[in-house]
């Protein structure tokens, strides 16, 4: 008697029990779903709040608008259009018999090609012919969702195979920032189509990118991982552990070079650090002032030479005139 009212008692509470356990299931995998959604469908920013946004913060020029370019579209591999404008420099080539040299220049989350008309004026002044693309769920681009690198490769990959195609003896380099530079470095290991890679202000990993975010504590992050797994899995088709730049830098000898702040607030300098660790022969310049995407604004000189002298060693630049 005294056994059957002991578990005729228990059974509530392990009812009770179980109500709490499955309310905090729900309540983490909910956190999961918030956070992917968040990051992973951002509202599309017009290219005028972009450019009034970099005109405030970057030193953005509106008269590089009337710099003339060419608009291309093609069909991604995933079902949509991407779109790219593309600038051809003005500078002669130092010797004609050489092949045209082509930068692929690749905006960061929730941005759009536009944003990198800073980059597009240094890089056609220095003789290369410069396409940059809008990203998926971004600009004129479709998709209607960021995957931080997961996807965009692949598009990537689209503009390196369209380059071949218009000019097939060209020497094509990837530049990027922050999500840009993310895929830049998940896209060299997949092809060898390629003389160099730059990178600035790049994440190592998922992890890694979030890891301030969540106190640096391994713990918290390995615990809310598996929620962020299954939300950007089961909704987007994402494996964040496939994101992982630091892994795709040991795939490849593509002479690369890291550019990171140490003030970087949104991609912490430790992403840097993990990256030179991965590939230790590949060059990583530091600034010791700017926030995230502006040391080609605070540390311009610093910023674009350490630039040329890569491009110098490792690409076969020569300066126009020089032959």
């Amino acid at each position: 008697m005294l056994l059957a009212i002991t578990i005729a008692e228990i059974i509530p509470m392990l009812l009770i029990i179980a109500v709490v356990l499955l309310a905090l299931l729900l309540v983490y995998m909910l956190t999961g779903f918030i956070i992917i959604y968040k990051y992973f469908r951002t509202k599309r920013q017009t290219e005028e709040q972009l450019i009034a946004y970099d005109e405030e913060e970057k030193g953005f020029k509106r008269e590089w608008l009337s710099i003339p370019f060419r608009s291309v579209y093609l069909d991604s591999d995933l079902g949509y259009k991407i779109f790219a404008r593309v600038y051809q420099t003005a500078v002669p080539k130092p010797d004609e018999t050489k092949p045209s040299k082509y930068i692929i220049a690749l905006h960061g989350h929730n941005s759009a090609g536009i944003t990198m008309l800073i980059y597009m004026k240094e890089f056609t002044a220095l003789g290369y012919n410069v396409v940059v693309p809008d990203n998926r769920h971004c600009g004129h681009s479709g998709g209607n969702y960021s995957s931080f690198g997961y996807f965009e490769r692949y598009d990537l990959l689209k503009w390196v195979e369209w380059i071949r195609k218009e000019d097939p003896t060209a020497e094509i380099g990837l530049f990027g920032v922050s999500l840009g530079a993310a895929t830049v470095l998940l896209t060299s290991a997949l092809t060898n189509d390629l003389t160099f890679v730059i990178a600035y202000c790049g994440y190592a990993s998922m992890r890694a990118l979030f890891a301030p975010y969540v106190g640096n504590s391994k713990k918290i992050y390995s615990l809310l991982e598996p929620a962020l797994r299954l939300s950007a899995g089961g909704l987007y088709g994402v494996e964040l552990r496939d994101i992982r730049c630091d892994l795709a830098l040991k795939k490849t000898k593509i002479p690369t070079l890291l550019l990171h702040s140490k003030e970087d607030a949104v991609v912490s300098y430790r992403n840097a650090i993990i990256l030179k660790e991965a590939r230790p022969n590949i060059e990583l310049v530091t600034f010791e002032k700017g926030q995230h995407a502006r040391s080609i604004c605070v540390n311009h000189d610093a910023f674009m030479s350490a630039v040329i002298d890569f491009l110098e060693k490792k690409a076969g630049y020569e300066k126009p005139g020089i032959s």
